[in-house]
């Protein structure tokens, strides 16, 4: 099936992760419109705000779609009829350095989603009046002046 100069991508992927990702486009632009018809003016004690966090992991998912849209339609190649994948791994990247690497990108991306996550869960069980009266309103001086 891939064998030398066959070079045809696996359509299953590309297929399905462009209409995963269209799909979740689509949802997205409805369900907006939806909100913003619901809400005039009663945007407070609306019921459908409690299926709004649902919601949140729409785009991450569409946007995951589209990265493996790209990345598996432009298989095998790097630079589309000049540079394939296989030609373009770096040989002096040891299998050491790559662990590194990704451990390094999981334990960052995982500390940021951690705060991400205590911070929206501290803000959400404190409720929209503590959010408000949290920021200091301090007018700026200038450096040297007395006041």
């Amino acid at each position: 099936m891939y064998g030398p100069g066959d070079y045809v991508p696996l359509i299953v992927f590309t297929y399905w992760s462009f209409r995963i990702m269209m799909t979740i486009g689509f949802i997205m632009m409805g369900l907006s419109f939806l909100f913003l018809l619901a809400t005039r003016g009663k945007y407070e004690n609306a019921k459908w705000m409690k299926w709004v966090p649902w919601v949140i992991a729409l785009p991450y998912l569409a946007n995951s779609s589209g990265w493996i849209l790209t990345e598996m339609g432009r298989q095998p190649w790097i630079v589309q009829g000049l540079l394939k994948v296989e030609d373009a791994v770096s040989p002096n990247l040891t299998v050491v350095d790559l662990w590194i690497s990704l451990i390094g990108y999981v334990v960052v991306y995982g500390v940021l989603a951690i705060a991400m996550v205590y911070l929206m869960k501290k803000y959400i069980v404190a409720g929209p009046d503590a959010a408000m009266h949290e920021s200091v309103d301090v007018a700026p001086t200038l450096v040297g002046s007395q006041d």
